[in-house]
């Protein structure tokens, strides 16, 4: 009797409905939505528990190359081009992204507060059309402020790619 109802009971328990409906893009851009997120975060870079860079033997960063954080410059390219003495021409819209390199980073981020949040990004393409993309809007809080301890890094460094991205009017490729 004891294994019927727990049956009955589990059987119950598992039944769901939900008033599901598709929504087109009209639809969807008609909702407005107030819900963001509250984050915090702390991020302990290549060192050990008592904030000591971590580059001894067997340590995350025995080879300094795995530490490393990289930049990408938003539309920063260069192209191959023989006219120009260092043999690359600066371009915008395609060619080899540009980095900034930190190498041999370490130390500690404490991010108290960051606020996610959606936003519209409205901006005007070379037709001056003004189009409209979704983005992501971060916020902090001076009461709550970031702590930065012991951070750094051993090298900085302009690097590229060694593949070819390109922009176009509806963003990078």
């Amino acid at each position: 009797m004891k294994k019927i109802t727990a049956l009955l009971f589990a059987l119950c328990a598992t039944v769901t409905h939900a008033e599901l409906q598709t929504l087109d893009n009209d639809a969807l851009q008609a909702i407005n939505g107030q819900a963001g997120a509250d984050l915090s975060l702390m991020l302990n870079l290549n060192q050990t528990s008592n904030g000591i860079f971590d580059n001894g033997s067997g340590g995350v960063c025995e080879n300094v190359e795995f530490c490393h954080i990289g930049l990408a410059i938003n539309k920063r390219f260069v192209q191959a081009d023989t006219t120009k003495p260092s043999g690359w021409a600066e371009n915008s819209d395609s060619g080899n992204k540009l980095w900034l390199v930190f190498k041999g980073v370490q130390g500690t981020l404490n991010i108290q507060k960051m606020g996610l949040d959606g936003a519209d990004l409205k901006y005007l393409d070379k037709s001056n059309t003004e189009i409209i993309k979704p983005a992501i809007q971060l916020s902090f809080s001076a009461a709550q402020p970031i702590l930065i301890r012991n951070f750094g890094f051993n090298a900085l460094s302009i690097e590229q790619d060694n593949f070819t991205s390109s922009t176009t009017t509806q963003g990078s490729s």
